[in-house]
């Protein structure tokens, strides 16, 4: 088994983006694969689904309690691909991706992670997660703030790696944890690369209302300060790059600009991720 793909889904109003989800998978011109789908619903539902007869792949199927890092840490303790992969309900492989993904890493052995490019799955466009990171490039430590976002790692299967179970969605610090989980890599490693020659598709979330965006950047910048205090000296420039520099600069620029929006975004910043940073 060449990949292992770990699918953690909450909520049963996804089942139609799981559908298309599965399908691209199903389609894929590589077929040494499986996916293990850990379901955080109390409901069947998503379990039917998967288990149709149309779906051809490798399957495993398993249950966990809400919380997104602790599905993913069940899923690896079963996984059995030399590599693993977070696809999210709502993202699409495209045909070819891990067939692309297999050559590259064949013929670069010594990679221990691949973080590839994200795209709009309507207008095919680079999603703000990874717009920043161009070409191919041998990544640093502190790469990871533009190159990583879960879905969009390819990384070997090391049996001592594992999600921080206080980040991500369900837990008391929900987001993060996909850098965490690069940053161990990165302590242990160090070999990982990024390359937009290949993308995984996902819908853009980003085009909200400034009182939608506030709220999301309240509920995730605690997760941020988590792991900037968990890393702090690892990833000390970025660090105080991210905690003061980038919300307290924002917040001037909004002054000078008189813009509200602005203010109200990079205040939101500031306070999340001082809360996080003293509770962690």
């Amino acid at each position: 088994m060449k990949f292992s793909l770990i699918l953690a889904t909450f909520g049963i109003k996804k089942i139609r983006y799981i559908k298309e989800l599965l399908q691209s998978l199903n389609d894929s011109t590589f077929n040494e694969f499986e996916v293990i789908l850990v379901d955080q619903n109390p409901e069947n539902d998503i379990e039917l689904l998967f288990f149709e007869e149309r779906y051809s792949f490798s399957k495993q199927y398993l249950k966990s309690e809400p919380g997104l890092s602790k599905a993913r840490n069940i899923g690896l303790a079963v996984a059995k691909g030399s590599y693993i992969a977070f696809p999210d309900d709502d993202c699409i492989y495209p045909r070819d991706l891990l067939s692309q993904v297999y050559g590259f890493l064949q013929d670069n052995p010594s990679i221990d992670l691949l973080a590839i490019d994200t795209r709009d799955t309507i207008t095919g466009n680079k999603l703000p997660y990874t717009k920043r990171a161009v070409g191919q490039f041998k990544m640093k430590k502190n790469d990871i703030f533009k190159t990583v976002t879960s879905i969009s790692i390819f990384a070997k299967k090391y049996n001592s790696f594992f999600f921080d179970e206080r980040l991500g969605l369900g837990a008391e610090y929900p987001s993060c944890e996909e850098f965490d989980f690069v940053t161990t890599y990165f302590k242990n490693l160090k070999n990982c690369y990024f390359t937009d020659e290949f993308f995984v598709l996902h819908p853009n979330h980003t085009d909200k209302g400034t009182s939608t965006l506030v709220n999301k950047i309240r509920r995730h910048g605690v997760g941020h300060g988590a792991y900037f205090k968990k890393h702090f000296f690892f990833v000390l420039s970025a660090s105080l790059y991210q905690m003061v520099v980038v919300p307290i600069g924002g917040i001037i620029f909004g002054i000078f600009s008189l813009n509200k929006n602005r203010i109200s975004i990079y205040w939101a910043y500031l306070v999340s991720r001082a809360q996080g940073f003293i509770s962690f």
